[in-house]
Order: C-alpha cells, then structure tokens, then sequence
C-alpha cells in the first residue's frame, strides 16, 4: 500500500488502521508503517490499539518520539496514549511538551486535584465503540491474554460512554448481525474531577448495582478510565469495606468465567464444524 494511502486510511478511518496494525505482532514492523504516514496520525492510531499491545509497544519508545506525537495528535488520543503508561512516566512526558495550552490539557489527565475520583482512577481498560460488530468484539477479547482490569467500556459514535459490556449477554449472544450496542449495560459514568461522594450518597448510586465498576469520564464527557466501588467504598473510611471488597471480588470471577465459558463454547464448536 502507497504512503498516499496510508495517510488517507489512517486519516479517515484510525480505528480500522489500527486493528489493521494489529494483524502484525511484531512491534518493529508496526513503528515502520507507523513511520510512514503523515506527522499527527501516529498518536491517532496507537492510542486506538488493544490495551495489551499498545502497552507493549508505548513502553518499548523513548520519552522523545512519545512527546512528539502527544505534541501533534489530537488532545483526546493524546489522553488516551498517557493512560497507557505510569503516572510518573505520564507526568514526565507532559511536562516535555512545548505548547502551553496542549500541556494544561492533558495535564488533566495526570493532575486530578485530592480528593477527587480522578485521584483514585484506573486508566488500562478495554474499549469498543457501539456500531463494532459482535464478532470483532468477541475476536478481540479472545486476544486479550491476561484478566481483565477494568470494565469494557461500549462508547457511542461521539465518543462519550453508553455503558459497560455484559459478558453474558455476549455469550448468549449468536446472532451475526449483533453489534456492541447489543450487549451494552446502559450506566451513568462518573466525572473524574467530581469530589469524592459521602458514603451514603454512594451507597444510593443505583449503577453499583449494575456493575462493580464504572466508567469515568472527564468534563467533555470523553473517557478517562475507571474506578471501583471498594475503590471509592476505601477512599471514604466505610466501615463496611471488606465486605465490598468481597462482593467486588465475586463478581469480577463471575465475569471472567462467564467470559471463559463463552471462549471453550466458541472453540468446541468450531471443532465440531471442522
């Protein structure tokens, strides 16, 4: 494929560059097609990458070429990009940055003030927009070779959060023409540079009950990552941690069956038609 292509596919369609990318393991042959389109595109992309790859290849690069693309890709991928390392190396990579306004953007992301949720975030996650079919959902997750941190979160087509993947309606799921809006947990997320709630106004939030964990989103309603609600439950004294922690605990094993279950059920079945 031409660079003039390249650059056209990357420009128009990030997302589909990236599950493009991501057909090759090999994180040498992904920095040279990288180095191929245009100066502004390869923050796009990268920051569109499943989580365990993009780790991979982010903390395999100098600060220097991390900078030069936070400094030419979008605020937003930006954002995404810095979730994927440490705090300390995400504050030093901001800091690196020359242009004022860009660096007090996504210091955002770094800085959440004490006391906030934002403090108490979890930025690895996986995440899936609403119209992806089904199937590259599940293909993709079938990839994912270690537990999963946090919730998968569905977006909608403009980026804010819609809601949570339930795993078992994933598995349950057959139908071909289903699409990640299909099996999404419709919740609330929260607002990272909120003050943390008192406990009992936490204790009311009636998404708990939907999910052990919950989205979190920054003031233009764009995610940020995650956070737990032992997480918040600790953060706020609760007398009752342990046992939050507890039912926290249960229903993240409970996923991942459910998840393992499917997994076993697609591969038997394949064995079965072959």
């Amino acid at each position: 494929m031409g660079k003039k292509l390249l650059n056209t596919f990357a420009s128009e369609d990030p997302e589909r560059f990236a599950r493009l990318l991501e057909a090759s393991e090999d994180t040498e042959e992904m920095l040279s097609i990288l180095e191929d389109i245009d100066t502004g595109l390869e923050c796009e992309v990268v920051a569109r990458l499943s989580p365990e790859l993009a780790n991979r290849l982010v903390n395999g690069l100098d600060d220097g070429l991390l900078i030069a693309w936070l400094e030419t890709g979008s605020v937003e991928a930006g954002q995404r990009l810095l979730s994927m390392v440490g705090p300390n190396r995400s504050n030093r990579l901001v800091e690196g940055i020359g242009d004022r306004r860009r660096r007090r953007l996504l210091r955002q992301l770094t800085g959440y003030a004490a006391g906030t949720i934002g403090q108490h975030t979890r930025f690895r996650l996986q995440r899936f927009r609403e119209d992806v079919p089904l199937e590259q959902v599940k293909a993709e997750l079938q990839r994912h070779k270690e537990p999963f941190e946090g919730p998968v979160v569905i977006e909608r087509r403009d980026r804010t959060v819609m809601g949570v993947l339930d795993f078992a309606a994933m598995a349950r799921n057959s139908s071909e023409k289903a699409l990640a809006a299909d099996v999404c947990i419709r919740v609330q997320p929260l607002y990272a540079d909120s003050p943390l709630p008192h406990l009992s106004s936490l204790s009311k939030f009636a998404d708990w009950e939907k999910a052990t964990s919950l989205p979190v989103v920054d003031h233009r309603k764009r995610l940020v990552g995650y956070v737990t609600r032992a997480t918040l439950e600790k953060a706020t004294d609760s007398e009752h941690e342990g046992s939050l922690f507890l039912s926290t605990l249960i229903e993240l094993v409970k996923q991942y069956w459910t998840f393992m279950a499917y997994v076993m059920t697609s591969l038997l079945g394949r064995r079965v038609q072959s």
